[in-house]
């Protein structure tokens, strides 16, 4: 993953992340913030209904769509993956992350 932020207190798993969706989606984001259960609604779910973030920016671009002008915008995100569970499998009908086999929550998926 991306560099993670240093901040003072708790270990929050925090890193600097991108995301790139279509302008109108964008414009969205940027006035009422991202909305995990819309997450996936365009290209796909792969990890279940949530927000998704790429620590490049050439993997978020592909999600970009380009304005009438050609660009392509993407935004950099402060992203709390919390205690994150990892995974190589594709997950589409998940609405949340597994639990953790000692009953903890999970907070993310990556």
């Amino acid at each position: 993953l991306a560099p993670q932020v240093s901040v003072d207190g708790p270990c929050l798993n925090e890193y600097l992340l991108f995301h790139g969706a279509p302008p109108g989606a964008l414009r969205s984001i940027i006035s009422s913030g991202f909305d995990p259960q819309r997450g996936g609604e365009a290209v796909g779910r792969m990890f279940g209904v949530g927000a998704y973030f790429a620590d490049t920016s050439s993997k978020a671009d592909f999600y970009a769509a380009p304005d009438v002008n050609g660009t392509r915008t993407l935004l950099i995100s402060r992203v709390l993956l919390g205690h994150a569970y990892a995974t190589q499998r594709g997950m589409p009908n998940q609405h949340r992350a597994p639990d953790h086999e000692d009953g903890r929550q999970h907070h993310s998926v990556y």
